[in-house]
């Protein structure tokens, strides 16, 4: 992966530009970093070969610039339906509000359908929870899926269809991820047209024991959790070299 140089998020104060700069630099890549109004204004030399990670919105704003597609990765695939083990299905605020307002709605798992920023995925289990959310409007889509008391939650990281890192992230770490499931997604995956080069899986165990895919995140913008410089480098180039490809 060679770049003229890369770009990244100026005083973002996180660990992913942490881990970049790291690996960017010890590439001999240099390094010019950028603020949301560079974004904004489009005043960055932005081109295939330059290198640009940061938070959703910007990378989504760099893309825009370059005129490529905008990713459309689904966090529940439909590849992966059979691993989620719970009812998932698209909705909206209103429906959700009308869900509750019957009377009859048990609590839910929700978060927004397709801008990530919206709102944080939250336990909704009442018509105050969804106030809560603030000014957001009824026909905004959302995911909605049935709650799982999960034990513990690991991120699994993949690059070009290889698993580069599995790092725990919440619940006891003493309880496992069956492996064999992870793997099992994993070719049904990569074997689908749903995939991309640089992406994470989100596994958790309920309390039977049960390996259950929480949900797929896309390789551009992507959270980092106990994952080496080099590797979640290698993660983010391998995704952003697709989009801009």
């Amino acid at each position: 992966m060679d770049f003229s140089k890369a770009y990244l998020l100026k005083d973002s104060g996180e660990l992913e530009e942490e881990l970049l700069a790291e690996a960017i630099t010890k590439r001999g890549i240099p390094i010019e970093w950028y603020s949301l109004k560079h974004i904004q204004r489009r005043v960055l030399d932005l081109s295939d070969d330059v290198f640009f990670a940061g938070t959703v919105k910007s990378v989504t704003g760099a893309l825009a610039q370059l005129e490529k597609e905008l990713p459309q990765l689904l966090c529940y695939p439909h590849c992966l339906r059979d691993y989620l083990q719970r009812k998932v299905w698209i909705s909206s605020l209103r429906e959700l509000k009308n869900y509750f307002t019957e009377g009859s709605g048990k609590a839910v798992f929700a978060k927004p359908y397709d801008d990530t920023k919206r709102f944080t995925g939250t336990k909704i289990s009442s018509l105050m929870d969804i106030s809560v959310l603030g000014d957001i409007s009824d026909s905004t889509k959302i995911w909605c899926s049935e709650l799982v008391n999960f034990m513990t939650e690991y991120r699994v990281y993949i690059s070009n269809g290889e698993i580069i890192n599995i790092s725990h992230y919440d619940g006891d770490k003493n309880v496992s991820l069956d492996r064999s499931v992870v793997d099992n997604a994993l070719n049904k995956m990569t074997s689908s047209e749903e995939s991309v080069a640089g992406f994470a899986m989100d596994f958790g165990v309920n309390n039977t024991g049960d390996t259950i895919l929480i949900e797929v995140n896309d390789g551009f913008g992507l959270g980092a959790y106990k994952i080496g410089a080099d590797e979640y480098y290698e993660l983010i180039a391998s995704r952003w070299m697709q989009l801009v490809s």
